[in-house]
């Protein structure tokens, strides 16, 4: 939320690679090699761009900001950029047939505020989607000031919806929020999120109301409601609410109280266009919601 804070964070994992391992796991179910558990993915190339920038990947200050002796850089945007002309010139991206940009958390936050931006950077002739897990938030006043310092200390807006930002004229913030910025959205965008996710009522709710059962169902069925008519009125849209207690996934996956199917399966469905909706009408807590224990040309950004 400050230089000071990003500063810290360089000596951390959430902002450097410099400790990082070789090679990482893809352990996020985005990245499952199995064609029952994720029937439209399981064979596609998958890129994965760790997250460690602090402002989704959108910075756009040319100069280093010194913090205490430290360096600090705010260059995410080029980091975006970088990547996909790298792909373009390495592995041929701009002849893909289909991409799904993804993420979960601040990954899926990234693709709520920025798919249309991304879409842009690929020909017409490529099939470009959105897949967020865990990153439709509200705006809320515990939450979305902290993101003033993105959009004005990182100058990270090259990448928001302009029409948004329009709209939005001093509190350019909230076209970081999913429930702000999904009503401009125009590239097909499939969202799976809990209505109780654990991060949110940590950040957007008081710890009173995360302790309260009917505050935490009162947050849910906001967020539930605001998805719908924010996101889903756009028909090219869908999405896979679900009523575990997580964020990001988690070991056992839910399943759609119709169909029965899991996110993914629901990703694919309507991906084929063989549905819109899916996921859990459960009240809070739902403690069976999350008891699965199920684990080309075409490309998935993990971001």
């Amino acid at each position: 939320s400050n230089d000071s804070d990003c500063a810290h964070r360089t000596g951390t994992y959430y902002g450097s690679t410099a400790d990082d391992a070789p090679s990482i796991s893809l352990a996020h179910p985005f990245f499952a090699p199995s064609q029952k558990d994720n029937p439209l993915m399981w064979n596609w190339n998958h890129v994965m761009l760790r997250y460690c920038d602090g402002a989704y990947f959108s910075g756009t200050r040319q100069k280093p900001v010194l913090v205490e002796g430290t360096s600090v850089h705010y260059q995410g945007y080029y980091i975006t950029t970088g990547l996909l002309e790298d792909l373009g010139v390495r592995y041929k991206l701009r002849a893909s047939s289909d991409v799904v940009f993804s993420g979960c958390s601040a990954g899926g936050i990234h693709i709520y505020a920025h798919l249309d931006a991304l879409r842009a950077m690929l020909p017409s002739t490529v099939r470009v989607s959105g897949l967020a897990d865990s990153g439709f938030y509200l705006d809320k006043h515990l939450f979305t000031p902290l993101k003033h310092f993105v959009v004005k200390g990182q100058r990270g807006t090259w990448l928001l919806n302009k029409h948004c930002l329009k709209d939005n004229r001093g509190v350019e913030e909230r076209c970081l929020i999913g429930s702000v910025n999904a009503q401009y959205l125009k590239t097909p965008l499939f969202a799976w999120q809990s209505q109780y996710d654990t991060d949110q009522r940590t950040c957007e709710m008081t710890a009173e109301c995360s302790n309260s059962r009917a505050c935490v169902q009162a947050y849910g069925d906001e967020l539930a409601t605001a998805l719908h008519h924010k996101l889903l009125s756009n028909s090219e849209m869908g999405a896979f609410v679900d009523s575990c207690s997580r964020h990001c996934a988690t070991t056992g996956l839910p399943h759609d109280d119709v169909s029965g199917l899991t996110p993914l399966q629901a990703f694919a469905a309507w991906y084929d266009g063989r549905g819109r909706t899916f996921g859990q009408l459960k009240k809070n807590p739902c403690d069976t919601c999350c008891m699965d224990d199920s684990p080309s040309r075409r490309i998935l950004f993990m971001l």
